[in-house]
């Protein structure tokens, strides 16, 4: 999937580790680690478009990795770890919580 234009081989601004930013199926950006990782949540789908990211929950993870089981090795699809996962300056990409403001005041 590596050709297709919606995926940019980048490397982080921060630690510049080697990194893929795809859009998800929400299309918002996504930075995963380059390389796949057997602990990856993160699947790359076919689109239209080029290829999206789609974060699993815990039990499509677990159906995807038994249907990888029985597809012949060269045939399974990789996972991938968002980038925020193994950067160490992960803190100061995030966005600030918004539920961390505190509440506005009200009026009687």
């Amino acid at each position: 999937m590596n050709g297709h234009q919606s995926i940019q081989r980048l490397n982080c601004r921060s630690c510049r580790a080697p990194i893929l930013l795809v859009r998800t199926l929400k299309d918002r950006q996504m930075p995963l680690d380059r390389d796949p990782s057997p602990d990856g949540n993160v699947q790359l789908l076919r689109s239209t478009d080029g290829a999206r990211a789609q974060v699993l929950s815990t039990a499509e993870l677990a159906a995807f990795q038994l249907e990888q089981i029985v597809k012949p090795v060269d045939e399974r699809q990789p996972l991938y770890l968002p980038h925020f996962a193994t950067c160490p300056n992960a803190a100061g990409h995030r966005r600030r919580d918004r539920s961390s403001a505190p509440p506005a005041p009200r009026s009687n």
